[in-house]
């Protein structure tokens, strides 16, 4: 029996049949997109030439209503634009336009007329159903029945209040001129008879706005009363922002800013904080009851003890600072500790727990600092460290500060103590090397630009030194005052009395103060101003009373007679 073996194609012809069949299919996808391309093509064309001839017309209906055009021939091009406008943003300059026809003539209306076939066609187009509000509302003053119940289906179109509310403001009378649409009588009746379907939020937005229109003109008594209105529910969701801002900012502007101080207390955000700041200062209350009016259970003008942590805390930490004795000191830092619970996370709390360790000796400090999680609050661990510093030796102070940067390696305020102490034990190899590792970790500041700055300089370098620290934004007082050091270097008395004096413009510290206060007096002897040198001495001296090169630079003086 013969056995039948079917032939199989050789490779060329099956190369042949996978290029047949690629080809087919490079062309099917061709002819597909060649007709997709044609037909989206010539859809997008002639929606390109409506919205064209669209314009085009209503260029010419402008330029006819312009000339002085009869109102038969601007109707006539009012329905042509009607028939050529391509969606509801067109067909909205269209009934504009037919608005403005018709004010007050014959053509209200082929207005209605127009109006009711653009509603139907775009049935949820916020602009055009304010229109019909705005229409049904100058019919009927006072809705009833059907008018109301249309009215009531106009308005839940419109999902966005506040465009609701600016809608019948400028439809209520002259676009342009807000005065002018408070002064219609029907301006005030569109947002009385809107409000009076809506509740709540929507509702107290539509007050907020009649009570815009009645202060625009001029009517405060009225503007008063809308406010009571407001402020008398309270919503369940809680205080209305837009509303009790606005009752607030009218509170403070006219006579009562105790009641504002209030409001802005319930709203949240540092600016209303400030605007609360603002009124109790008004209201004959010192910035102090602004702190207070803070803190839960001490409120004696504003607020129900609702404002957020971080304010509570640094609420306390102010009174604290203000306190007048140790006793109402340690009162608000207790209560800032107890909110806390000791969390050495909380930036704000770790200041106020060091202002509170240093109201006692330092085994209690360190008692109390070694109580907290150090680990997450580079602050807390270097006032520990400063404490036991006392009682170590220079060289283990120094090997400690290492070893307090390794706990903390990403925070550039131990790098700047730091950078302080060794420079100040005279440890420059030690701060050269803090530098490299704050450069390491992308540790950045100003004080970096002054510390290399300073090295310069001790090294001889003037030129690079100045150079350096010229290139540090907003410098701080070290910056001018070790410029100086270059300029009285160069024998340049002027140029460094200039910059000591730019360096007292910005020291805080009154023991820095009065070391700049001694080389300025300084640089008057050189320039011979020897008139000067005493009364800026007596100052210095005010600043720092245990100052004793100041005490012997005036001791020079009386033995010289000056």
């Amino acid at each position: 029996m013969a056995l039948y073996k079917q032939k199989q194609p050789d490779s060329s012809s099956r190369f042949l049949l996978m290029g047949v069949c690629a080809l087919g299919l490079a062309l099917s996808l061709t002819l597909a997109g060649a007709l997709y391309f044609i037909r989206f093509s010539s859809g997008s064309g002639a929606e390109t030439k409506r919205e064209s001839a669209f314009y085009d017309l209503l260029k010419e209906y402008d330029h006819a209503l312009a000339a002085g055009s009869d109102d038969k021939k601007l109707t006539g091009l009012l329905d042509r634009l009607e028939k050529k406008a391509p969606d509801a943003e067109s067909r909205l300059s269209v009934l504009k336009r037919r608005r403005t026809l018709a004010q007050g003539g014959m053509l209200r209306d082929q207005y209605r007329a127009s109006l009711d076939r653009a509603v139907k066609a775009f049935p949820f187009s916020q602009p055009l159903a304010a229109l019909a509000a705005e229409l049904i509302l100058t019919d009927n003053p006072e809705p009833q029945g059907a008018a109301a119940a249309e009215l009531a289906g106009r308005a839940s179109i419109i999902t966005d209040w506040p465009f609701l509310a600016f809608a019948l403001y400028t439809l209520a009378g002259e676009l342009g001129s807000p005065e002018d649409a408070a002064a219609l009588p029907r301006g005030e009746r569109l947002f009385t008879a809107v409000g009076s379907l809506l509740q709540g939020s929507e509702q107290a937005q539509i007050i907020t706005d009649l009570a815009i229109l009645r202060l625009l003109n001029g009517d405060i008594q009225g503007t008063a009363a809308l406010i009571d209105t407001l402020l008398a529910p309270v919503p369940a969701e809680g205080p209305i922002g837009g509303a009790y801002q606005f009752a607030a900012e009218f509170l403070y502007d006219y006579g009562d800013p105790l009641e504002a101080a209030r409001l802005f207390a319930r709203m949240p955000g540092e600016e209303n904080l400030g605007r609360q700041g603002d009124a109790l200062v008004l209201a004959g209350y010192t910035p102090r009851n602004l702190w207070l009016s803070i803190v839960p259970g001490r409120i004696p003008a504003a607020g129900d003890g609702t404002a957020e942590g971080p304010l509570v805390t640094r609420a306390l930490y102010n009174l604290a600072s203000s306190a007048g004795t140790r006793e109402e000191k340690l009162y608000y830092l207790e209560q800032l500790i107890s909110r806390s619970d000791g969390a050495a996370g909380d930036e704000g709390a770790a200041f106020g727990i060091i202002q509170y360790t240093r109201l006692f000796n330092s085994p209690r400090a360190i008692a109390i600092l070694e109580g907290l999680d150090r680990a997450d609050n580079g602050l807390l661990d270097l006032e520990w460290y400063r404490r036991r510093r006392e009682e170590w030796t220079l060289e283990r102070s120094l090997a400690e500060t290492w070893l307090l940067l390794g706990r903390h390696p990403e925070d550039g305020r131990i790098y700047q103590w730091g950078a302080y102490y060794f420079d100040y034990q005279r440890r420059y190899g030690d701060t050269a090397m803090l530098l490299q590792n704050a450069a390491y970790n992308h540790i950045e500041g100003p004080w970096i630009g002054l510390h290399e700055g300073i090295r310069l300089i001790r090294e001889g370098q003037l030129e690079a030194g100045e150079a350096r620290l010229k290139s540090i934004p907003s410098p701080p007082w070290q910056v001018p005052a070790n410029l100086a050091r270059v300029f009285e270097a160069r024998r340049a008395a002027a140029a460094a009395l200039k910059s000591y004096e730019t360096a007292a413009s910005l020291v805080r510290n009154p023991r820095d103060a009065a070391r700049i206060q001694l080389r300025i007096a300084r640089c008057l002897r050189t320039l011979g101003r020897d008139g000067e040198i005493r009364r800026v001495l007596q100052y210095a001296l005010d600043l720092d009373p245990d100052n004793l090169n100041v005490r012997l630079e005036l001791h020079r003086l009386n033995t010289l007679g000056l």
